[in-house]
């Protein structure tokens, strides 16, 4: 895990605290290094970390405190221009072009994170797409690889779908798709990853998930699909294929592709039928 990602996951309070002491330690080297040493750009740091990290309003903030210090360790300096105007106009002079780029940083984060998103999300659900999913089930696999749990990974073929949209309309169709996905979103746990893998399909990640465990959850994604179709008098018929993996298949496509099969070959028992396996024993 690389810092930026590493300081991503750290709570905003963390954030402040690391720039307010950055800060610090700037304005500690500026006052050994004497007034004719000047050293403003190093303000920079502290302020692109808080926004790109903490946001905007984090930023401005270390913005005006690294004009403050600066303030601070000018009037120490030279203590007679505390009677003077221009260490003042000097602090706001550093104030707006920081506020400028704090500003500027936070519209370009802003849009950045907006496309990513775009490009890992499927458009209708706003679940994972099957790019950014499979990507991530690859690095679960490479973790299993690592003697990490026990992972399970589910395929859910929504079956009806067909008939709903012939039945209600493309509308409806839409709105069913956006229920399933809404209910794999309330039943799963927020380290797991849903993903809309296209057309009537989806996929569930769950990490460090064993066979009693997958058990619990296959049976809530059972009730809830079949009491969310109900609610509005679709018909509910699902087939879901799971495996629980205590060693890593061959490859990637090893591991999705035997999911599949169990998916296809789920036995229509009812509204929703299940084929779960556990596969590595």
């Amino acid at each position: 895990m690389g810092l930026s990602e590493h300081l991503q996951e750290q709570p905003k309070s963390y954030i402040v605290t690391l720039a307010i002491l950055i800060v610090a330690l700037c304005g500690t080297l500026e006052y050994l290094s004497g007034q004719d040493v000047t050293l403003t750009a190093l303000y920079l740091f502290p302020i692109v970390m808080a926004t790109l990290v903490g946001g905007r309003f984090i930023g401005v903030g270390v913005s005006l405190l690294s004009s403050a210090t600066y303030l601070f360790v000018t009037t120490r300096l030279v203590p007679a221009a505390v009677h003077t105007a221009w260490p003042y106009v000097s602090a706001a002079a550093m104030f707006v072009p920081f506020v400028f780029i704090t500003v500027l940083l936070a519209k370009v984060k802003g849009e950045f994170d907006e496309e990513r998103e775009r490009a890992r999300t499927d458009r209708l659900t706003r679940l994972a797409n099957d790019r950014f999913f499979l990507d991530r089930a690859s690095a679960e696999l490479s973790r299993l690889r690592q003697m990490g749990p026990p992972l399970t990974l589910a395929m859910v073929k929504f079956e009806s779908l067909k008939e709903i949209t012939e039945r209600f309309g493309r509308r409806a169709s839409d709105e069913a798709l956006l229920a399933a996905a809404q209910v794999l979103q309330r039943v799963m746990r927020k380290a797991d990853l849903a993903a809309r893998m296209g057309g009537d399909r989806f996929a569930v990640l769950l990490p460090d998930t064993n066979e009693e465990a997958a058990k619990v959850f296959l049976r809530r994604l059972q009730d809830h699909l079949v009491a969310i179709m109900e609610k509005h008098a679709w018909p509910p018929l699902f087939r879901v294929g799971a495996a629980t993996f205590v060693k890593p298949p061959a490859s990637l496509d090893a591991m999705v592709g035997s999911v599949t099969d169990l998916m296809n070959a789920a036995e229509s028992e009812g509204k929703v039928s299940f084929k779960h396996e556990v596969l590595g024993k």
